[in-house]
């Protein structure tokens, strides 16, 4: 997210706030999550910030609007806001969210989504294992992958088709791009749903390829590029798991 705010707005001061005392927000009670977004938000605002980006969705989901309220003077940006407007103008369908217990127990997304009113489904699904997994160190265990296809086997998916378009995943193991075949590594949960577990595109990045005699290259996708790609992969009737 600071990388992203630094190369769009290069001549901004920033101030970044990592709380890796309470980490994970995720399990943490609504209440506990409410009292350390307006520590934060306190400092911060002593130190001059008057636009605060909630990078959490846990921190969005519960204690957004607390924050808009308490601190009537800034201006807030959350990470729900964006991604519910952008599925606001997909096509209708039915779309699965991967969150925190924070998150999932909030409700948000589905409450500001019905806001639009528009006939979209959304399904959302706690996996409260997937921070730990990856603040603790166990990418590449193999543990990571078990816990993956459990969550994506649960019932309440069947139907969902589902592409992950991230700059930098955090499980990138597990997400794949290309094979050495050249093809679309796509893994296949049942017959009824498509589960792309990772970033079909990543930007600034040269991803193997290998053509059909056998002859190896690399392919690079330029961030406005993978930016059109993933608007007109939306527009087509397909879907985005959050």
């Amino acid at each position: 997210m600071l990388r992203a705010l630094e190369e769009k707005l290069p001549q901004v001061d920033k101030v970044y706030y990592g709380d890796t005392l309470h980490l994970p927000y995720g399990d943490k009670s609504d209440e506990a999550i409410r009292a350390f977004s307006r520590e934060i938000v306190g400092f911060l605002a002593a130190e001059g910030c008057d636009v605060i980006v909630i990078a959490c969705n846990s921190a969005s989901a519960a204690a957004g609007t607390m924050l808009e309220e308490s601190f009537p003077d800034l201006t807030f940006i959350n990470v729900i806001d964006p991604v519910v407007a952008a599925l606001a103008v997909s096509a209708p369908r039915k779309t699965a969210l991967l969150g925190t217990r924070a998150t999932v127990r909030s409700g948000a997304y589905a409450k500001r989504l019905a806001a639009f009113k528009v006939p979209h489904e959304l399904v959302a699904l706690p996996t409260p294992l997937l921070v730990p997994l990856i603040e603790d160190g166990f990418l590449g265990t193999g543990i990571e992958e078990s816990v993956l296809e459990h969550y994506l086997n649960d019932p309440s998916l069947n139907g969902i088709e589902a592409i992950s378009i991230v700059e930098h995943p955090a499980i990138e193991e597990d997400f794949y791009a290309f094979n050495e075949q050249g093809k679309l590594e796509l893994a296949k949960v049942d017959d009824e749903k498509r589960i792309l577990m990772g970033a079909a595109l990543i930007p600034n990045k040269l991803i193997y390829r290998r053509d059909a005699e056998g002859k190896e290259y690399q392919v690079y996708f330029s961030e406005s590029t993978i930016k059109e790609a993933s608007e007109l992969y939306l527009k087509s009737n397909n879907q985005c798991l959050l």
